[in-house]
């Protein structure tokens, strides 16, 4: 009987490492914003720029990518200011699959240096638009502890190419905006799937707890 559950929990744990959907790569190329910017600190790069940021267009007047300013976001890499000298924005374009559900994901943080401490990003992505909002002073960030938070949005792909857009909505004139990071889109995982995961894990755990049990 021992042997026989053994075998179910092991098949079990074979089977979820095996599960679609539970481990997708991130359909965004350069979520973590790599750039040819060679400064340690920041690079300012104006609207129209489609170069410099790999794989993202910059638009509005200007964003800054900060390299090393202040904390990397969780994950490590780059930020990106969206307030550069003037409000500005990123956008980029990944295939998908229609019909399918994902999950945009991004760290988001603010400029603590100083503006209005309420800093507003927009996302637009697949015909859904929604709005981001960090408060510095409430937050109580610093350059040494971004405070970052982790944002997420569901979305259903309407083609085989989606677009996704961070736009600041801060005065036109800010200088220091909402800040993002280790941006990532992955596929929502069926129900089915999940159902499955849910097995495989009672089962580990069932299997732990009957090997620790002390023989009679």
């Amino acid at each position: 009987m021992a042997r026989n559950f053994k075998t179910l929990a092991l098949g079990a744990a074979l089977a979820l490492s095996f599960i679609p959907g539970l481990a997708h790569a991130n359909l965004i190329g350069n979520g973590n914003f790599a750039s040819s910017c060679g400064s340690g600190s920041y690079c300012e790069y104006n609207g129209g720029n489609s170069t410099d940021i790999t794989g993202w267009t910059v638009g509005g007047r200007s964003v800054d990518l900060i390299t090393g300013y202040w904390q990397a976001p969780p994950g490590g890499g780059n930020s990106v200011d969206l307030d550069g000298v003037g409000t500005g924005s990123i956008e980029t374009a990944f295939g998908t699959n229609a019909g399918t559900q994902y999950t945009l994901s991004f760290e988001l943080s603010g400029n603590p240096d100083g503006g209005n401490p309420i800093k507003t990003v927009e996302v637009d992505i697949a015909g859904i638009i929604q709005t981001f909002t960090f408060d510095t002073s409430a937050m109580g960030s610093s350059k040494s502890d971004m405070k970052w938070v982790l944002e997420t949005l569901v979305f259903t792909a309407t083609g085989s190419i989606t677009s996704l857009k961070f736009l600041s909505l801060d005065d036109p004139d800010s200088d220091f905006g909402a800040v993002i990071g280790n941006v990532s889109v992955v596929p929502v995982p069926e129900p089915g799937t999940l159902a499955l995961l849910g097995v495989g894990i009672l089962a580990m755990g069932a299997y732990g707890r009957r090997k620790v049990r002390p023989a009679a």
